[in-house]
């Protein structure tokens, strides 16, 4: 009986050692989650679009968890980026954020951008990977929509500057994608002392259309009224850039939606957020949605009958229920 106690005794000593030596396992921990991604939104400056287009991508990404924060150019400092709790991606909204982001933020960051006009030549699409959705509509859609609106068209008139690389540039283009059977006619701007000499000589040329681009180089506000008073009053419609040239005297064009490109982005960050693997070497553009606007009140003084079905596909006419406030 003895030699049996004292091997059970052994074995629960044994027991109490091991039971001290290790411990039992503890129940099984659930892994944390990982912390919310942040994105920074930095804006170029205070305007409606900026600020439309920065709603619209915070919601779509907000939605699925991912923070954001909203900061103005004006505000934002280097010093920000090597912070600890510094942003996976770093959106700029306008071209003066897109062109200061591209230089400072540290290659680990995500570059995006949108509301930004011809990026390429702003030199933001080389050096670094990006995600970016440019306002530039593709110009085989412009003239594809120009073509149905007037058929007849053979002579196409355009206001270029011979100094300014980008107006050089989108003359170019818009020869190589114009059809074959129209004709080009391209007035110099800086052949003249004034742009109210060029206007004169460009509608003199009568041109059955007149193209226009967002160009600086060529077109303030003074002179876009006067081209779309002095091609009114020669009967020559005018083809915008925008709903507001549209709405003055321009008789269609395409426009951009500025929440329509911050939605657009946002999902398309989602998608790269969602990997987990960071940013990749990879250059993503976008195009934006195509939406245009016609001016059935010009189409009236100009005698032209724009086509119903293209006028029931406008997001917007002017002269009609269809008028409404512009994005």
């Amino acid at each position: 009986m003895k030699g049996r106690k004292g091997k059970n005794l052994f074995a629960l000593g044994a027991g109490i050692l091991f039971l001290g030596g290790f411990q039992a396992p503890s129940p099984e921990k659930k892994p944390e989650a990982p912390a919310p991604k942040e994105v920074w939104v930095v804006l170029s400056g205070e305007a409606g679009p900026y600020r439309k287009a920065a709603r619209a991508l915070e919601n779509a990404l907000e939605k699925d968890g991912v923070r954001t924060k909203e900061i103005l150019l004006k505000e934002l400092e280097e010093a920000d980026f090597r912070d600890p709790t510094r942003p996976s991606a770093c959106v700029a909204v306008g071209t003066k954020a897109a062109l200061h982001l591209h230089q400072v933020l540290p290659p680990e960051i995500l570059f995006s951008f949108c509301l930004v006009t011809h990026p390429e030549a702003l030199g933001i699409l080389e050096g670094r990977p990006f995600l970016g959705v440019t306002t530039d509509i593709p110009l085989s859609i412009q003239v594809a929509l120009a073509r149905k609106a007037l058929p007849w068209i053979r002579r196409v008139g355009l206001l270029f500057s011979g100094k300014n690389k980008t107006s050089l540039s989108l003359k170019k283009e818009l020869r190589a994608r114009i059809p074959k059977e129209w004709t080009l006619q391209a007035v110099d701007v800086e052949t003249f002392s004034s742009r109210a000499e060029a206007i004169e000589t460009l509608l003199s040329g009568r041109p059955d259309l007149v193209w226009t681009f967002p160009d600086p180089s060529v077109f303030d506000l003074a002179s876009l009224r006067a081209l779309l008073l002095g091609a009114l009053r020669k009967k020559i419609p005018v083809f915008g850039f925008s709903a507001p040239l549209v709405r003055s005297g321009a008789l269609l064009g395409p426009f951009l939606d500025p929440a329509s490109q911050g939605n657009l982005l946002g999902k398309k960050l989602l998608s790269k957020l969602r990997d987990g693997e960071g940013p990749k070497p990879k250059k993503s553009l976008f195009f934006p949605e195509t939406l245009y606007a016609v001016n059935l009140n010009v189409a009236a003084r100009l005698g032209i009958q724009l086509p119903p079905e293209l006028v029931k596909e406008a997001k917007i006419a002017f002269g009609s229920r269809k008028e409404e406030e512009e994005p």
